[in-house]
């Protein structure tokens, strides 16, 4: 197999308060292959987002001085570049769609022109050229009409509209590595289907690989090859997503699998986890996950758990995973 196009070694990303550091994001690690879509799923505060900044260094050193680890793309480490060489890469290598529209998009300018931007930061055509490669963007992304919505502004469009305009601004050079912040939290079911088979086709097409962040498996099960589950800053389990669903080893990857509701079996009372996520300064010495667990025992409540070998290409961070558990 070739080296992985992404290498993340080790990431951390912290802030200072009140005198103590707090680590959003605690050493983590994964790899992402050409051409494979990677899924980082998780609760709210697990720090899914924090960690897609990271990746693009995005999180600024004088707000966030307590980045570490390393994040390499061709075995580049993107901690280490320099400003010049970093804004070369961003968008024309990776780009990155962001989970509300309106965040990304400039409302006094009209669409075209905000991807037009695009090709100008990486000076990839002629000026004259710039509006019909926009009008193909859109088109890209099956907006229709392309050449009368290339000049609508924002507030012209709906909702799903809007998300595949930013999925253009984002696709408009072609990277080759896509970061998909929960990119359809806003958008209604239907509409969240159709931007999904979407982003399918366009990576089949061109063979650019994703990072795809979403607290929803259903979504997963859709866009994933191999998920990383996500808590409290750590990475409890990594697996292919068929083994995700089937054979899950770590405690709360199977408690969010039971909290999703199923089509076939009628329940009287959906199935929720106990307790809350614990906040970054109130963290157990031992597994984090224990205060929540139902199969917690002494030891994971004062010792930190070893990272286990399950299976090839599946390891969880936990004493007592679910295939070694007696119950």
């Amino acid at each position: 197999m070739n080296a992985p196009m992404l290498q993340v070694r080790n990431l951390t990303v912290g802030l200072k308060r009140h005198g103590q550091v707090l680590r959003l994001v605690d050493g983590i690690s994964f790899d992402v292959q050409a051409g494979e879509t990677l899924g980082i799923v998780g609760e709210s505060g697990s720090g899914k987002s924090t960690t897609a900044l990271a990746l693009m260094r995005l999180t600024p050193r004088s707000t966030w001085p307590h980045t570490s680890g390393q994040v390499l793309f061709d075995g580049h480490d993107i901690l280490l570049m320099e400003e010049d060489r970093l804004r070369a890469m961003r968008g024309r290598d990776i780009s990155m769609v962001l989970q509300d529209p309106m965040a990304s998009l400039n409302p006094v300018f009209t669409v075209g022109k905000q991807i037009e931007e695009a090709f100008a930061v990486h000076n990839l055509c002629a000026k004259a050229e710039r509006r019909s490669l926009a009008i193909e963007a859109l088109r890209r992304v099956r907006i229709a009409t392309p050449e009368q919505r290339v000049d609508d502004y924002p507030h012209q469009m709906s909702g799903g509209m809007k998300q595949r305009v930013v999925g253009a601004i984002a696709l408009a050079c072609q990277p080759r590595l896509l970061i998909a912040d929960e990119p359809t939290t806003s958008l209604d079911v239907t509409i969240q289907a159709q931007y999904l088979d979407l982003l399918k086709d366009i990576q089949r097409e061109s063979g650019m690989s994703m990072v795809f962040i979403t607290h929803d498996f259903g979504v997963v099960a859709r866009m994933c090859d191999r998920v990383c589950v996500l808590y409290a800053g750590q990475i409890v389990e990594s697996a292919p997503v068929r083994t995700i669903f089937k054979n899950p080893a770590h405690w709360y990857t199977r408690a969010l699998l039971d909290s999703v509701p199923q089509l076939h079996t009628k329940a009287e009372r959906l199935i929720s986890i106990a307790g809350t996520p614990p906040q970054a300064d109130s963290r157990s010495r031992g597994c984090r996950f224990a205060s929540r667990c139902t199969n917690a025992q002494a030891r994971c409540l004062i010792e930190p758990p070893p990272l286990q070998e399950i299976a090839a290409n599946h390891s969880a961070l936990c004493w007592y995973p679910r295939e070694s558990a007696t119950s």
